[in-house]
């Protein structure tokens, strides 16, 4: 199991894109893409029926349109029935897509093949400012997911049931991943100056998240520091 953020996050999460598509087209827009700093998955288009509401975490989507105009158009509706992150079709030159009829499809973009791989950069680049605009933030930690406006989690597509307080317990450990928050600083941030150092309010919360992460996740995923405080961490506890 490998966590999906690397680093401290605050508000702001790894850039996601998704390709649809297969073939050596797909892989260099990887590699490409990969190297400049995104977070990409692949996957073929016969295999989109595996995709959910909840497991359709990408902020972009990029469809190589390899197929027949109404196939193509058929796999943007699809996806857009899954999220509203723009679409951007990769079509082939020799079969022209009416620009109406793809817009009602969903897609957002197009461009055509062959093309330059910075016009694919600078393309993405454009749509991305919008999303990180208008989305709302999600982390997202291995399968668990925290949807921030909804004030959501689910772990893959069971959501778990948190109270307001173990939300934001929960959110502050993910904002800070693989950081050591002090016990003292959960204590101020969450509750203020309503209870003094000695409480163990922050432990009772800690107890309780954990039991209701676990009954979904084999293993324990918030880790005591012992004399510090917690943090949220993939690796062997013996707390």
């Amino acid at each position: 199991m490998q966590p999906r953020l690397p680093n401290a996050l605050s508000r702001v999460e790894l850039t996601h894109i998704l390709i649809v598509g297969q073939g050596a087209t797909v892989d260099a827009i990887k590699i490409e893409l990969c190297r400049q700093g995104y977070q990409v998955d692949t996957l073929d288009s016969d295999k989109l029926t595996l995709l959910t509401p909840h497991k359709m975490h990408s902020d972009l989507v990029i469809l190589d349109g390899r197929h027949s105009t109404l196939v193509s158009l058929d796999i943007c509706r699809y996806l857009r029935q899954l999220s509203q992150v723009p679409i951007i079709l990769l079509a082939s030159t020799y079969e022209l897509i009416d620009s109406n009829a793809g817009f009602e499809a969903g897609v957002d973009d197009c461009i055509y093949h062959p093309f330059e791989i910075e016009e694919l950069l600078t393309r993405i680049r454009v749509r991305l400012r919008y999303v990180h605009k208008e989305k709302p933030p999600i982390l997202q930690f291995d399968k668990l997911t925290l949807n921030c406006q909804k004030r959501e989690v689910h772990w893959s597509d069971q959501e778990i049931r948190l109270t307001s307080k173990e939300f934001d317990l929960l959110k502050y450990l993910m904002v800070r991943y693989q950081q050591v928050v002090p016990r003292y600083e959960l204590m101020e941030h969450l509750w203020g100056s309503k209870y003094n150092v000695s409480s163990n309010v922050v432990e009772a919360y800690i107890c309780r998240l954990r039991f209701k992460l676990e009954q979904y996740s084999q293993d324990r995923l918030i880790q005591t520091v012992y004399g510090v405080g917690y943090r949220l961490y993939y690796g062997n506890c013996q707390d």
